[in-house]
C-alpha cells in the first residue's frame, strides 16, 4: 500500500509540471507519501548552480522527480567553517524517486545536454521500478544458475577423488641390478691363474677303475719266469694272402725249448 501511494504521489508531480524536465518535488512527511510542492531547475550546461532546498519546518522529505536530458542532481550538506554555498564535504548524487530527509540543504542540476540536443525521453517512476524489477529477476536468475553449477562442480570433485581411491596405486618395477665388468688385465690375470696342473702317470701306476664292492689291490710284481709276452697284434689275413705266421713263440713253445 505505502509503495503504490509514493508512485502515485511521484505521478502526480510529474503531471503537475506538465512535461519532462528536471524537478525535485517537496513532501509533508519523511516517507514522500504527502505531496507539497515541485521545484524546477535551473539545469547546469555543465555545471548547475548551487541552489538552497528552503525546506520549512512543515516540509519533512525531497526526491528527484523528473530530469532532463543528461541531467544529474548534486545534493550537499551543511555549510563548512567558510559559510559558503555548497562547501559542504558531504554531497552525493540523489538518485531518481528516492525519498532524502531535511538533512541535506543545499542542490544543483548538473551535467545536462545542451538544448539543441534532442532531448531523449526521462525515465519515471514507474519505468525505474519496472527497471529493478527486471534487475531483480535477473539476480535471482543468476543465483539460481550460479548455485546449481556450484553443485555440479562438488558432485565432480567428489566422484574423481572416490575414483582415485578405488584405483590401486601401481607399483614401480624395480631398476635392473648394475653390471660389473672387470678390465681386460684383471680378465688376463683370472685366465692364467685358473690354468689346471697337468698331473703324469707313470708305468707302474697304472689307473685302476674301481666298482661298487671292489677293493683296492696294490700293485705286485711278477717273477722273471711268469711274465708273458704280449702278442703282437697282426690283422686278419686278406683273401689272397695266406695267414701270417706268429714269429713270436708263445709260453708253452719256451718251455718246450
Amino acid at each position: 500500500m505505502f509503495y503504490a501511494s509514493y508512485i502515485l504521489s511521484s505521478l502526480c508531480l510529474f503531471l503537475i509540471r506538465g512535461a519532462a524536465s528536471s524537478s525535485i518535488g517537496t513532501f509533508t512527511d519523511g516517507k514522500c507519501t504527502k505531496s507539497h510542492e515541485l521545484i524546477n531547475g535551473p539545469n547546469g550546461y555543465p555545471d548547475g548552480t548551487c541552489t538552497p532546498l528552503n525546506l520549512t519546518s512543515s516540509l519533512h522529505g525531497f526526491q528527484v522527480v523528473g530530469l532532463d536530458s543528461g541531467c544529474s542532481v548534486t545534493i550537499y550538506g551543511p555549510d563548512d567553517d567558510t559559510g559558503l554555498a555548497c562547501s559542504s564535504p558531504t554531497k552525493i548524487i540523489a538518485e531518481l524517486a528516492s525519498c532524502y530527509n531535511t538533512s541535506w540543504v543545499y542542490y544543483s542540476i548538473d551535467g545536462c545536454d545542451p538544448p539543441g540536443k534532442t532531448p531523449s525521453p526521462t525515465p519515471t517512476s514507474s519505468s525505474a521500478s519496472k527497471q529493478n524489477g527486471t534487475t531483480n529477476i535477473g539476480a535471482i536468475v543468476g543465483g539460481i544458475v550460479g548455485g546449481v553449477v556450484g553443485v555440479a562442480l562438488v558432485i565432480i570433485i567428489i566422484f574423481l577423488c572416490y575414483r582415485q581411491r578405488r584405483v590401486p596405486p601401481r607399483k614401480d618395477t624395480p631398476p635392473p641390478p648394475p653390471r660389473y665388468e672387470l678390465p681386460n688385465a684383471a680378465i688376463n690375470e683370472m685366465q692364467q691363474t685358473e690354468k689346471t696342473k697337468h698331473t703324469e702317470l707313470y708305468a707302474h701306476e697304472a689307473a685302476v677303475e674301481m666298482g661298487r664292492n671292489s677293493a683296492f689291490v696294490p700293485p705286485a710284481e711278477l717273477a722273471g719266469d711268469e711274465r708273458l709276452e704280449v702278442k703282437k697284434y697282426t690283422p686278419p689275413p686278406t683273401v689272397n694272402e695266406p695267414p701270417a705266421v706268429n714269429e713270436t713263440p708263445t709260453v708253452n713253445e719256451k718251455s718246450m725249448i
